[in-house]
C-alpha cells in the first residue's frame, strides 16, 4: 500500500481504481504496481521487463512510499493486471484526473482537437489488424483528453461519436479532418453545447462543391453578397521557407438555393484558407486551398488559428508518442494492455508536458531516471 504520508492528486485518482484480480491468490498490492508503472514510464521504460528492472533498481527509493511487503512484482505480474484491467475504467479515472487538472488552469474557450493514431505494431499475428485509437487533445491545455479504440482507420467514423460522449466539450471548440465531416457528428458536438470545425474534402463531393462555388461567387460583382471576413498572415523563414496564408469566412445569415441546408442545419459559416510557400533554398512554389465548415461565427483571424491549432494533435501528441515514447514499435498488445499502456503513455506525456521545466520530453525522462528529486516534481505536477 502507498504509506499515508506520500499522497498526491494522481495517486488519490488512481486509488479510485478496483483491483481487476480476483480471489485472494496474489501477492502484490494492485496501488503499488499501478505507481510503480507510472513511475517506471516517466523515466522512459517501454515494456514489462524494462518496468521490473527500473523497479528493482529503485528499491530503496521505492520503499520510502510502498510498503512492498512481498518485495518488487515480476514483469508478468505487471503484464497481467494490465491485460485485465478494465480499460473503459482506466479511461474514468484517466477523464476524471485530467478535468481536474484543466479545472485548475481555468482554461475558458479552448479547442479540441480530434484525430486518429495507428499502433503500427500493436498486433497479435501478421494477419490481424494493428490497434487504432482515436484520441481528443486539448489546444489550450495542451494535455490528451482521452481516446477510444477501433480496429482500423476508416472506423473512426463510429469511434468520434462514442469520445464525445466521454467528453466535456461545451463552450469548445471542436475540429476534425475530413474523416470526422459527418452531419451526426456535427449535430452531436452542438447538441452538447460545443461548436463544430470540419474539414471538407472529396469524400463529402456534394459539400465540398457547393462550398467552393460560394467562395467562387464571393470574388465576383453580384447582388446580394453575403457577408464575409478576411484575414492574411504572413512569415518569414520557418522552417526554411516563407509563407503567405490567407483566411477568408463567409458567414452564411442568407439562404444559398446551392448550398445544402437540410442536410447541415447547424452550419454557420464556411471556411477558406489559402497558403503559398516558398522554400529557400531551391526557390520551389508550392499552393492549396482547404476548406472548412462551422457552426461558429469566429472571425477569419480566429478561424486561422483554430485551423493551425488542430496540427497540435499531430505535433504534440503523436509525435512525441512516437518519436520520443516510440509507441509505434511497441509490442504490447494482448487482451486490453495495449489499450492501456497507450493511455498510461499520455497520462505520463501529460505529466512531462505540465511540468514547467524548459526541456524537451526525453530529457526530461533521461534526468527523471538519474535524479528522484525531479521525478518526485513531475509526479505531483499538476
Amino acid at each position: 500500500m502507498i504509506k499515508k504520508r506520500f499522497k498526491n492528486p494522481l495517486l488519490v485518482h488512481l486509488s479510485i481504481l478496483e483491483d481487476p484480480r480476483t480471489g485472494e491468490n496474489y501477492r502484490h498490492d494492485f496501488l503499488e504496481v499501478m505507481f510503480i508503472t507510472v513511475c517506471a514510464v516517466i523515466c522512459g521504460c517501454e515494456n514489462w521487463t524494462e518496468i521490473e528492472d527500473y523497479a528493482e533498481a529503485k528499491y530503496e527509493w521505492l520503499s520510502q512510499f510502498l510498503e512492498l511487503k512481498n518485495g518488487i512484482p515480476s514483469h508478468d505480474t505487471f503484464r497481467r493486471i494490465f491485460c485485465i484491467l478494465e480499460f473503459d475504467e482506466f479511461q474514468k479515472f484517466f477523464i476524471k484526473w485530467t478535468s481536474e487538472i484543466r479545472n485548475k488552469l481555468n482554461i475558458k474557450n479552448d479547442q479540441i482537437c480530434i484525430d486518429g493514431k495507428t499502433l503500427r505494431r500493436c498486433f497479435k499475428s501478421r494477419t490481424s489488424k494493428s490497434l487504432h485509437m482515436v484520441s481528443a487533445w486539448s489546444s489550450e491545455a495542451s494535455l490528451s483528453l482521452g481516446q477510444v479504440a477501433t480496429e482500423e482507420k476508416p472506423n473512426e467514423i463510429t469511434a468520434v461519436p462514442e469520445i464525445l460522449k466521454i467528453l466535456e466539450i461545451k463552450v469548445c471548440l471542436v475540429s476534425l479532418d475530413a474523416m470526422g465531416c459527418q452531419r451526426e457528428i456535427a449535430e452531436k458536438i452542438v447538441k452538447k453545447g460545443g461548436d463544430n470545425l470540419l474539414a471538407v474534402k472529396e469524400n463529402q463531393k456534394g459539400l465540398l462543391e457547393a462550398t467552393e462555388e460560394i467562395f467562387r461567387r464571393s470574388s465576383t460583382t453580384y447582388k446580394n453578397k453575403l457577408r464575409h471576413d478576411d484575414y492574411q498572415l504572413a512569415e518569414e523563414n520557418k522552417h526554411g521557407r516563407d509563407e503567405v496564408r490567407k483566411c477568408r469566412v463567409i458567414y452564411l445569415e442568407k439562404e444559398v438555393g446551392f448550398f445544402p441546408h437540410k442536410d447541415w442545419t447547424d452550419i454557420s459559416s464556411i471556411v477558406r484558407v489559402q497558403s503559398e510557400r516558398i522554400i529557400r533554398t531551391t526557390g520551389e512554389v508550392s499552393s492549396e486551398a482547404r476548406y472548412y465548415i462551422s457552426s461558429a461565427t469566429k472571425t477569419a483571424h480566429e478561424f486561422n488559428d483554430g485551423v493551425r491549432n488542430h496540427w497540435g494533435i499531430e505535433n504534440k501528441l503523436h509525435w512525441s508518442l512516437d518519436v520520443v515514447m516510440n509507441e509505434d514499435d511497441s509490442r504490447i498488445w494482448a487482451e486490453e494492455s495495449g489499450k492501456n499502456f497507450s493511455l498510461l503513455r499520455k497520462m505520463v506525456l501529460n505529466l512531462l508536458k505540465k511540468e514547467p521545466t524548459k526541456k524537451g520530453i526525453r530529457r526530461k525522462q533521461k534526468i527523471a531516471g538519474l535524479r528522484d528529486d525531479y521525478l518526485l516534481k513531475i509526479l505531483f505536477t499538476g
